[in-house]
């Protein structure tokens, strides 16, 4: 895998709706969702080595930046890439450690399941002026 970096990441093209209702996000989460992301977080072998949540030399805010972050993740779980969602989640913890957004770096397994499962969930909204078109 190439990795995430930051760079793709923070170039979003159009702003994409989420159509899915609560219910149907509800039940991605507990058919595959969950399970996938309870497995990789259990394994030993999660690199951030090659992830990069937030560019030092973007124009976007450090918070406008972590709320884009939260709907990377967000996509990439939506998308099946779950190991790539909890790579990214896990660089984000690093890089905004005391954030309640990502939980804390030393949680228990099953207790950053349940954040990756608020992050699912989330609908907070992208500020406008990263997800207008450049």
């Amino acid at each position: 895998s190439s990795g995430i970096n930051a760079e793709c990441l923070l170039r979003p093209g159009k702003k994409k709706k989420n159509l899915l209702s609560d219910r149907e996000m509800q039940e991605m989460w507990d058919g595959d969702i969950e399970n996938e992301v309870l497995k990789i977080m259990s394994s030993a072998s999660i690199s951030t080595s090659n992830v990069r949540p937030f560019d030092a030399s973007s124009d976007h805010s450090m918070e406008q930046q972590r709320v884009l972050c939260k709907h990377n993740i967000q996509d990439l779980l939506k998308s099946g890439s779950f190991d790539e969602a909890v790579a990214l989640y896990k660089a984000a913890q690093e890089v905004w450690p005391s954030s309640p957004s990502f939980g804390m770096p030393d949680m228990a397994i099953i207790d950053e399941v349940n954040v990756v499962n608020s992050i699912f969930l989330s609908k907070e909204e992208i500020p406008e002026m990263i997800s207008a078109d450049t």
